[in-house]
């Protein structure tokens, strides 16, 4: 998403966001007339038509804007070029549509295509794979931590009666289908929600993210990645419990990643009272920034 343009329209909400969904596969043939596209939003006209025009800024550069006739009586959208220059010739201008006579109408509609180098991205964008990955977590303030870099992600129910969220996360290498869901704390739910979700979604990878106990060297608010789980709990009941701890080593490529975040100065901020949005926010961070370097 172009990050101009997301700040310049920030007290839209999430509209830019989803307006950048909307066009990831157009080019530069590709009319956007904003009542089309205020009701492909679901959204107000007036907010569509600033965040378009607000697009089309020469510091922004993300559309360029064309006036069009609109025939009265079909609603099509011919260019002011092609009339005008129909009409000097003494052809006559007719709708390419319904054939109504041209001649009367003003040029009185503004209609936006994306600028070349937008169209370039746009096309480089819709050649990248689409990769799965299930990110679980505990609590639903972790979930909104999530769904914070996911583009208007849409509600899935399971027929078992998990209910997913699965909305894109748009990386350099790849556009990620982020398929998410609250498991509530516990191994055992988590176990079986993990299951379920790995066995519906089919990802190649699935993360548990979220804010994390822990202790040495440890500060409320920090993001910890493990580099082995010990799966403490596991033994054989006999007279006398025997316990038989097994370890789970993660893998290779996950621990540099977060080894060379924690290099690169990532650290998170803890308020204290409010230190769990805090570090739900920055594990959701750290999350994405993973999804975003793997290639």
């Amino acid at each position: 998403m172009d990050p101009g343009l997301a700040e310049a329209t920030a007290d839209l909400g999430d509209l830019a966001k989803r307006f950048d969904a909307h066009i990831e596969h157009a080019n530069e043939s590709w009319v956007l007339d904003p009542p089309e596209v205020a009701s492909a939003l679901a959204s107000a006209p007036d907010q569509v038509q600033y965040l378009l025009e607000t697009a089309a800024r020469s510091e922004i550069g993300l559309l360029i804007s064309e006036r069009y006739f609109r025939c009265e009586k079909c609603g099509n959208l011919m260019p002011i070029d092609e009339v005008q220059a129909a009409l000097e010739d003494g052809d006559g201008a007719n709708c390419t549509q319904c054939d109504e006579d041209m001649s009367g109408h003003e040029p009185v509609d503004t209609v936006y295509r994306l600028a070349a180098e937008a169209a370039d991205e746009a096309r480089a964008r819709g050649a990248r794979p689409e990769r799965t990955v299930v990110i679980l977590t505990a609590l639903e303030l972790e979930l909104r931590a999530v769904h914070a870099y996911l583009a208007a992600p849409e509600r899935h129910v399971h027929d078992g009666g998990t209910v997913y969220y699965v909305g894109p996360f748009e990386a350099e290498h790849a556009v990620w289908r982020v398929a998410t869901a609250s498991v509530g704390s516990g191994n055992p739910g988590a176990a079986a929600e993990a299951e379920r979700a790995i066995a519906h979604f089919h990802p190649e990878l699935a993360l548990f993210v979220g804010v994390a106990g822990g202790i040495k060297d440890v500060e409320l608010g920090d993001v910890v990645a493990a580099t082995e789980v010990f799966l403490f709990h596991a033994g054989k009941a006999l007279d006398e419990f025997q316990p038989r701890p097994e370890v789970f080593r993660s893998a290779y490529a996950l621990v540099q990643q977060a080894s060379a975040a924690a290099f690169e100065g990532h650290k998170a901020e803890s308020d204290g009272e409010g230190w769990q949005p805090a570090a739900a926010s920055h594990a959701a961070a750290f999350a994405f920034e993973l999804l975003a370097m793997l290639q």
